[in-house]
């Protein structure tokens, strides 16, 4: 997530059962690091996928949710992968991730094989993905 660099334990699920990535700052001057150095331990983020990114993200903002920004971001370990944040105010100040669907490789997070050539919402532009 920009520049942020984490020391990373990952649990990938089996069938349809949920991933769980546990991840430490390792840049004390990173934007999670401050996170955490504000808001404390806890949990800090979840993350759903879904292999319709646009259509959620059309029916957030219809919704009124808050996003971060108007684009899709990209995410930091794969650029091809685009997701959005919803602000934490909408989940008790954890923040909520929407991504692309993805998988995994040699240890790696992967675009599907099936995955739409990168599109992006809004005006066109695609930003680089960074935590509140």
């Amino acid at each position: 997530m920009g520049n942020d660099h984490y020391l990373t334990l990952f649990f990938p699920a089996t069938g349809d059962a949920c991933d769980i990535q546990l991840l430490q700052p390792i840049n004390a001057d990173s934007a999670a690091a401050q996170r955490l150095a504000d808001h404390g331990k806890g949990l800090h983020q979840i993350a759903f996928t879904t292999g319709h990114l646009e259509d959620a993200f059309r029916e957030l903002k219809k919704q009124g949710v808050q996003l971060h920004g108007d684009n899709f971001l990209k995410d930091g370990s794969n650029p091809k992968l685009q997701l959005v944040w919803i602000h934490p105010k909408y989940a008790h100040g954890v923040l909520i991730e929407v991504m692309d669907e993805y998988r995994l490789e040699d240890g790696l997070i992967k675009e599907m094989q099936s995955a739409i050539p990168s599109r992006v919402a809004g005006q066109g532009q695609t930003e680089e993905a960074s935590v509140f």
